[in-house]
C-alpha cells in the first residue's frame, strides 16, 4: 500500500487538471456553470502551437464550438444533466448563444461566446477584485502554485486565480496592439457615411466588412441588404469593446440594429440631418426590424404546435429566439420575404 508522501508525489506531478479562474464563477454565478464557462473560453483561445483557431466549425459566417452535452464530460467532467442546466444558465445571463445543426451529419449542440456581454461582466468581475490605477488599468495581481502545471485540459480541476490585466502585457504585446489599433484608426476614419446607391459601393462596404473578419458570403449579404447599416455600425465598432475577432459583434450589432455604445453621441460625419431625415432613418430601420420579425414568426410556424407552445415559455422575443436557435432557417426566410 503506497503512503501519503507517495499521493503527495503524484499530485505534483500529474497534468490531469484543468484551469478554471474565479472569474469566470463569478461571471456565471455557479461552480459548475463557471466550469463549462472557463472550457468554452479555452476553445476561443488559439492553439498555442501554430497560433491557428481551436473551433472549425462555421455557420452563418461565425465559428463555433460543435459538441454533444456527454462529450464535455471527457473535458471538464460535467455529465449531461448538468449541462443543460449550465447551458440555460450561461444563456440567461447572455454569456453564450447556442445553435443546433448536424455535425458528421448528427445534430449537435453548438456553442459560442456572446463576445460584447462576456467583456461587460468580465470587466465587472475583475472591478471589484482589483483597485484601478491612475492610467485605468487594473493593477496587475496574479496568484502563483510553485510545482504545479495546470495547462491540461482533462481530468481534475484545479482552481486556480489569476486575473491578468492589460498593465502586465510584455511590452512587444503592447507595441503590437498600438501599431494594429493605429491600423484600425486609418481603417475606421476611411468609411464614408453617405448611403451606397451603386454596387460599387456595396462592394466597397462588404470589403470593409470582410477586412474584420466576416465571411465574403455573409459580408455581401449584409451591404446588399443593410448598407446603412453596416456604414453605422463600423462607425461604432471602434468604440465598442476592443476583441480579437469583431466579426461575430458586427454581424449581430448590424443584423439587430445595435444601440450605440453606452456614453457615445452618435453625430453625423458631414452634416446634421433634418428632422424628416431622421424620421426617414428611423422608419427605415424600424422596416428592417419588423422585416426581421415577420421572417422569424414565418420560421416558427413551420414548425408543429407543441413546439412553438414550448417557444412561448421562452424569455425572450420570437426574434431573438430564431436568431439564435434556427439561424439558417431565418436566413432563408428573408430571401422569401419581399
Amino acid at each position: 500500500m503506497r503512503n501519503f508522501q507517495d499521493f503527495l508525489n503524484w499530485e505534483d506531478a500529474s497534468d490531469k487538471t484543468i484551469k478554471v479562474k474565479l472569474a469566470y464563477v463569478d461571471m456565471a454565478g455557479d461552480l459548475c456553470a463557471g466550469v463549462v464557462l472557463s472550457q468554452i473560453v479555452y476553445w476561443h483561445l488559439p492553439s498555442k502551437k501554430d497560433g491557428a483557431a481551436k473551433m472549425k466549425v462555421e455557420h452563418d459566417g461565425m465559428l463555433w464550438i460543435a459538441k454533444a452535452r456527454a462529450d464535455w464530460w471527457g473535458e471538464c467532467r460535467v455529465n449531461a444533466r448538468q449541462m443543460d442546466r449550465v447551458i440555460a444558465i450561461l444563456k440567461e445571463k447572455g454569456l453564450i448563444e447556442i445553435g443546433n445543426w448536424k455535425f458528421n451529419g448528427v445534430p449537435m449542440l453548438h456553442v459560442r461566446i456572446v463576445e460584447e456581454k462576456f467583456l461587460e461582466l468580465w470587466e465587472s468581475v475583475i472591478a471589484s477584485y482589483f483597485p484601478v490605477s491612475a492610467s485605468g488599468f487594473y493593477e496587475s495581481v496574479k496568484s502563483t502554485s510553485p510545482n504545479r502545471d495546470a495547462t491540461s485540459r482533462n481530468g481534475e480541476v484545479d482552481f486556480t486565480q489569476s486575473v491578468k490585466s492589460y498593465s502586465t502585457e510584455s511590452t512587444a504585446k503592447n507595441t503590437q496592439r498600438k501599431q494594429q489599433q493605429a491600423n484600425d484608426d486609418v481603417a475606421f476614419d476611411s468609411i464614408e457615411s453617405s448611403e451606397p446607391q451603386s454596387e460599387t459601393e456595396t462592394d466597397c462596404i462588404a470589403q470593409k466588412l470582410q477586412a474584420l473578419g466576416v465571411t465574403p458570403k455573409v459580408a455581401r449579404q449584409l451591404a446588399a441588404s443593410s448598407p446603412e447599416e453596416c456604414l453605422r455600425q463600423l462607425e461604432l465598432l471602434p468604440h465598442r469593446p476592443q476583441v480579437k475577432n469583431p466579426a461575430p459583434l458586427l454581424i449581430a450589432a448590424i443584423r439587430d440594429v445595435y444601440a450605440a455604445p453606452a456614453g457615445y453621441e452618435e453625430t453625423p460625419v458631414v452634416a446634421p440631418l433634418s428632422a424628416a431625415e431622421t424620421a426617414a432613418r428611423n422608419a427605415k430601420r424600424q422596416a428592417q426590424l419588423k422585416h426581421r420579425e415577420n421572417a422569424a414568426i414565418r420560421v416558427l410556424e413551420s414548425f408543429p404546435t407543441a413546439y412553438r407552445e414550448s417557444v412561448a415559455k421562452d424569455k425572450r422575443s420570437i426574434l431573438d429566439f430564431v436568431t439564435q436557435i434556427h439561424p439558417n432557417e431565418l436566413a432563408a426566410e428573408l430571401r422569401k420575404l419581399p
